[in-house]
Formats: structure tokens, sequence, C-alpha cells
């Protein structure tokens, strides 16, 4: 059950932290089996339009107008270009400002990335290696299953890609596990 519900909490943090809307999120599980499944995924992440406060203006830009190095690490920290920044007014007092706007990349290029680097991050209660491979999880992983609406989110993880094809229960359904040679 905690693992559920780490695995819940991680993946709507995942969603939330790279501006994905997402619906209501549904969890199945056996002890052999996980399942992620949400009703509604944005095909594209949110905007960002942000403001950043950086160092006051005494400190990151000399008399001559010139930004100094407190100024370029606050860009450089925040992936800033220089012409981005500029000096505002808050509280009566001058800072180092920057404007951060990014356009909202497709979510179908960033699930890869973001479901392998949250399974690869999840604490599990007891963990196993198997085969010659690095990456441990609670049991072996046999396949994966990633689909967005129709088509297959191509997630590598513990080195297996994903595919459309899931296998029911090996005793009781006429499925054949595809071949590895990770035993």
């Amino acid at each position: 059950p905690q693992l559920l519900n780490d695995l819940k909490e991680s993946f709507e943090t995942t969603l939330t932290q790279n501006r994905i809307n997402y619906g209501k999120i549904t969890l199945f599980a056996t002890y052999r089996r996980l399942a992620i499944h949400t009703n509604t995924l944005d095909a594209t992440q949110k905007d960002l339009n942000e403001t950043l406060k950086g160092p006051a203006a005494s400190l990151g830009v000399s008399k001559d107008g010139e930004y100094l190095p407190p100024a370029l690490g606050f860009a450089k920290k925040n992936n800033c270009t220089i012409d981005a920044l500029f000096i505002d007014t808050i509280d009566g007092k001058d800072y180092v400002m920057a404007k951060n706007v990014q356009k909202g990349a497709n979510t179908k290029d960033l699930l890869p990335t973001l479901i392998s680097t949250l399974l690869k991050s999840l604490k599990l209660p007891i963990a196993m290696r198997w085969g010659n491979g690095e990456n441990t999880f609670i049991r072996p992983v046999q396949w994966m299953t990633c689909l967005f609406e129709d088509d297959v989110i191509p997630v590598s993880c513990f080195g297996i890609t994903a595919d459309r094809t899931t296998y029911g229960h090996r005793f009781l359904t006429n499925n054949k596990l595809p071949n590895r040679s990770i035993w």
C-alpha cells in the first residue's frame, strides 16, 4: 500500500512540477503488476511566464550599468540570458529581475523521461537486481506498456522499452511472455 501511495504522489508531483494538467489518477496493482491510469492528460504542458527576483541592484549592477557576478550568476542559475535581465523596484528597493518565458512542450515528448525517472526514484521497501543490470525494482520487470491515447510512448527503463502489449496471468491465459535473456 505504501508503494502505491508513493507512486501516485510521485506521479502527481512530477506532472505538477512539469506544468502538465491531469485528471483523476487511478492505480491498479497485484503482486506482479502495477498500472497508472489518468482519465485526462493535457497534450502540452502549460507555458511558463514568470518574473524572477534576483540580487539587490546595488550588488548586481555597477555604476556604469554593467551586470556584476551576482547578477550573472542569477541569470545562469535560472537559465536566462543577460538580455532577459532588468531592474525593478519592489518595496522601494531596486532588484535585478529576469523574465522567464518558456513555450510548453509536447507531453508525449516529455513522458518517456518523466516516467523513467519516476520509476527509478521510487523508494522500495525491498528491491532486487536481476541479470547483469544495475537497476533495482521490487520484482524483475518483464514488460512495460505506456500509451497516450492510441500512441505508444517509448519509455525505456530497466532495460525494456514500453510497447502497447501487456500479458495476463501466465497460468490463466495462453499468452506467451516475450523471450528475455536477462535471467
